[in-house]
């Protein structure tokens, strides 16, 4: 899709707003970096009490002192004793001033993240391996060319070819198909690839690595490749690629800053200028003024640009250009294409999430907890009522789609982080957990299907709360929100016991995945009021993929390239037949379907298809709310992926309602 209509997911670190003591402790320096220093100074001496000292309200809920003490034990018994501090660099992330103070231990180097919120207490902490010192890599440099060859055979799918060039040990952790099998995977997520674009080099421990930056359709990726000295291969990576740093070639930060600067000014059609042939289209000079206009109403008076970022999303140079005005700060976002000409803009408010209003942070505590057993070990995070007496109902969250995290982040939104606090103020303990696709995903093969996706760890994650002191184990529910949703009848099949309580739809899909996929297309695509031909051909292809599908052909090894945004045979075929409704009718559980009525990604159909199919289903509560979208925030007008950038929380409406329908299921 273009972007000018694509959703910007922002993922923030931290969850929580902060109710902070009224001073830092007196004995630190004032000035961050040297604070974090000696944070972590007598974390190594072993003065953990001093460390906690320096902890927020919700740091010292989340790491008692034991656990302080039993992070740093754990880190050195990995990486040796600590040596000593090797210096810091500062940063600015999600609104918090953030200290990478980077540690010698006996082994290895490695960071301790230190994250300040509001008056300097410690609002995170963090142990994060330390970034390679690397430098371009030059062709005729034999150990870069090599590394660009294995990378050309990774690429073009050549693992046979790469597999002989393993050392003993590469060759024994997996074979030529598991890693055939491992890329693939990424590729469901980063898009095909395109080209590389880039290297860099560097040593460690008598090891060459180089790091090969390739071009996928969703964005760029480094192929780590560590080579012995007989060039052979001792590991292999695939990991976020380097943020791009150094003097702007194309002078895109220049122009973007212009842009700001005519915005500014009202110079509309100098703001133009620049914009691709869609743009303009999409946004003449009349309507860009509007935008701007409806942007910046409430904001004051612009004060200054506060910066710019550049980074590389999608296929697409982007920058950020920070504006502050009086009220608020605001990043526009300009997103250039190929030819260095607009192909996006976005204003963007510098929102940090904060609790939700309904939420009572004096109502429950919020502990860590691991589901499962290696390899696949989940972490998540449990919030329960403190009050004593009975026991409190419980609550496991299932996730869309996606390698999703355990507040389902999306945009500004966390919607499982709403739902987790807002009904933990209202009694429940409730359960969330990072998705197996976020933690593991690189090690999840070709084959995979909902099964190893979201059904097994929800099963899991069931057990586990039902195991949890202070929780009835006769009253465990469980709910899944778009994908999750679509998947309860199955998770409740798997329940032959009749352990879970009563099951939860919120916004599941009733249709086939691919058509879901292709009306999201359609949609997406047509909210400019109209197709061009780029658009249409995008369709048509699209309509093909859909096709192959559904037809008897399909097969676990029908290529990638030919299914839509890539997902595997195994998994489409896992779902062929698939009648969420149907299916949930035969279950014994009560059944609790919500439906937002200005969702576009899953719809009004969608809810049509549970209310016919549990019409006769005596114990199943169905209801729709006009103003809500896909994650159940309210709205106005037609929804847009660009809505999810707004900072906002799971209705209270829906809060309340699922709280009074599990209290209504009180025995």
């Amino acid at each position: 899709m273009r972007p000018r209509i694509a959703c910007l997911l922002v993922l923030l670190g931290l969850c929580f707003a902060c109710r902070e003591p009224t001073a830092p402790p007196p004995e630190l320096p004032a000035d961050l970096a040297a604070r974090a220093r000696t944070i972590v100074g007598w974390w190594a001496a072993g003065e953990v009490e001093r460390v906690y000292a320096c902890f927020d309200e919700n740091m010292r809920k989340a790491m008692p002192v034991d656990i302080v003490e039993r992070a740093w034990k754990s880190i050195t018994s990995r990486m040796g004793a600590f040596d000593k501090v090797l210096g810091e660099r500062r940063s600015r992330q999600a609104g918090y001033d953030v200290v990478f103070v980077t540690c010698g231990f006996e082994k290895q180097r490695f960071d301790v993240k230190v994250v300040f919120g509001p008056g300097g207490w410690v609002s995170g902490l963090f142990f994060v391996p330390t970034p390679e010192k690397t430098v371009p890599g030059e062709k005729g440099d034999p150990v870069v060319e090599r590394a660009l060859m294995y990378a050309g055979w990774i690429t073009g799918d050549k693992f046979e070819k790469l597999y002989e060039r393993f050392d003993a040990t590469m060759k024994k952790a997996a074979s030529a198909q598991k890693n055939r099998e491992v890329f693939r995977v990424l590729l469901m997520q980063v898009g095909p690839f395109e080209r590389i674009t880039g290297s860099r080099k560097t040593e460690r421990e008598g090891h060459d690595i180089v790091f090969v930056t390739c071009r996928f359709g969703r964005g760029d990726l480094d192929i780590k490749l560590v080579t012995n000295s007989a060039g052979e291969i001792a590991g292999l990576f695939y990991v976020p690629a380097a943020p791009r740093e150094g003097p702007d070639e194309a002078g895109l930060t220049a122009k973007a800053a212009a842009l700001v600067d005519d915005l500014v000014a009202a110079r509309w059609e100098e703001a133009t200028r620049d914009f691709d042939a869609a743009m303009q289209k999409a946004l003449p000079p009349s309507m860009l003024a509007a935008a701007w206009e409806e942007a910046v109403a409430g904001l004051g008076e612009f004060g200054a640009r506060i910066g710019t970022k550049l980074q590389r999303q999608a296929g697409y140079d982007v920058v950020f250009v920070g504006c502050r005005f009086a009220k608020l700060e605001l990043d526009v976002k300009v997103v250039f294409d190929t030819e260095r000409k607009v192909a996006g803009l976005f204003f963007l408010p510098r929102h940090k999430y904060a609790r939700a209003p309904y939420v009572r942070p004096d109502a429950f505590a919020c502990r860590e907890v691991t589901l499962g057993e290696d390899p696949w070990k989940l972490p998540g995070t449990i919030c329960a009522p403190t009050k004593t007496g009975a026991p409190s109902p419980g609550l496991v969250l299932v996730h869309g789609s996606g390698p999703n995290d355990r507040d389902e982040s999306v945009g500004a939104c966390k919607p499982f982080c709403d739902l987790a606090e807002g009904l933990a103020s209202r009694g429940l303990a409730v359960l969330r957990y990072d998705k197996r696709t976020k933690v593991h995903g690189g090690k999840m093969g070709h084959g995979i299907t909902v099964e190893q996706e979201t059904i097994a760890d929800a099963l899991i994650a069931a057990d586990l709360l039902r195991e949890t002191e202070g929780v009835d184990p006769k009253r465990v529910f469980v709910l899944g929100h778009s994908l999750g949703g679509m998947l309860i009848p199955r998770i409740g099949e798997r329940d032959t016991q009749g352990r879970i309580a009563g099951l939860i739809v919120l916004a599941g899909t009733t249709r086939p995945l691919e058509d879901v996929v292709l009306d999201q297309h359609r949609y997406l695509l047509g909210l400019d009021g109209e197709l061009d031909e780029e658009d249409k051909a995008k369709l048509s292809q699209l309509e093909a993929q859909v096709a192959v599908v559904k037809s008897p052909e399909l097969s676990a090894d029908t290529p990638l390239d030919k299914l839509p945004l890539g997902i595997p045979g195994a998994y489409l075929l896992d779902l062929r037949g698939y009648d969420p409704p149907a299916l949930a009718a035969r279950l014994p559980h009560p059944m609790l379907v919500l439906q937002g009525e200005r969702d576009y990604q899953v719809t009004m159909a969608d809810f049509a298809g549970w209310k016919k199919g549990l019409a006769k289903k005596g114990n199943a509560r169905l209801k729709t709310y006009p103003a809500l979208n896909h994650l159940l925030v309210a709205g106005q007008g037609k929804s847009t992926p660009a809505e999810y950038s707004q900072p906002g929380h799971v209705d209270e409406q829906v809060i309340a309602d699922i709280a009074d329908w599990i209290e209504t299921l009180t025995p």
